[in-house]
């Protein structure tokens, strides 16, 4: 996975941005989520999980990013097709 892009971002907003697609410098699966090392809004390099249990509801995953290679290929093609 090369790029990633926020799809919620825990109430940290000066770190992320919901909607941004970040390039990805590592990627790594623990066995339970994958973890990404990406280079934060403030120009942190940090790791984050893709997707955690909520507090609330052991049941309940949120997803902090998505792959963005399916959005970028897109992107590229109507660049191409316009």
């Amino acid at each position: 996975m090369k790029y990633v892009k926020c799809v919620y971002d825990g109430g940290a907003t000066i770190r992320l941005t919901i909607g941004k697609i970040y390039e990805v410098l590592k990627f790594s699966d623990n066995g339970y989520s994958p973890v990404i090392k990406i280079e934060d809004n403030t120009g942190d390099i940090v790791s984050y999980s893709m997707y955690n249990q909520d507090v609330t509801d052991q049941h309940k995953l949120h997803h902090w990013f998505i792959d963005a290679i399916p959005e970028i290929r897109e992107q590229k093609i109507n660049s191409i097709l316009s």
